[in-house]
């Protein structure tokens, strides 16, 4: 909405206000707690300034509103890949997939042996585990997360699953998960 047409009676702040609470829900919802990482921070600062570029030009203010968009722009253009370089450095969340082919009857003795094993770590986080069945035998996957790497957690994990009658193969492998932020 246009200054110009509410310059005789109304209040520009009044309207500002109003774009800085809806805002502020909209940025509010777009963050997210994703494991042990919060995602959505650029996306609600993006959704903010882009809000602030707008009311700035409502309001007339046409060169500030210039000002802020080239200085958005440049921010992202400039410090995305330079944050996304110091984070991929300074994180230690990896991720991990187990899968194991086994028998129907023992997919449940399976399920909980993965369970039991990783409760006892504080530092792992259990993001699914599943069932697929395969002819005539299931497939248990675990996807997790864990703050630092946990090799030998997993090997554990899968040398007691190899151990159990009915398993016909179990591993782990290192997932690369590519969370982008836009």
């Amino acid at each position: 909405m246009s200054y110009a047409m509410v310059s005789g009676s109304g209040d520009p702040s009044r309207v500002a206000a109003q774009i800085v609470s809806g805002i502020g829900f909209l940025g509010g919802g777009l963050i997210l707690k994703d494991g042990f990482t919060v995602r959505g921070l650029n996306t609600a600062a993006t959704i903010w300034c882009s809000a602030a570029c707008g009311t700035l030009a409502g309001v007339g203010l046409y060169a500030e509103s210039f000002v802020l968009v080239i200085c958005v722009l440049m921010t992202h253009c400039l410090f995305r890949p330079l944050c996304l370089f110091m984070e991929r450095r300074a994180t230690n969340v990896y991720h991990y997939a187990i899968s194991v082919e086994c028998l129907p009857d023992i997919a449940n003795k399976v399920r909980q042996l993965i369970m039991d094993t990783l409760s006892f770590d504080t530092d792992v986080k259990l993001n699914s585990l599943y069932y697929k069945e395969k002819e005539e035998r299931i497939m248990v996957y675990c996807d997790m997360e864990t703050l630092g790497a946990h090799k030998d957690l997993l090997d554990l994990l899968v040398s007691r699953l190899r151990s159990q009658a009915g398993v016909f193969s179990a591993g782990w492998e290192t997932r690369i998960s590519l969370h982008e932020d836009f």
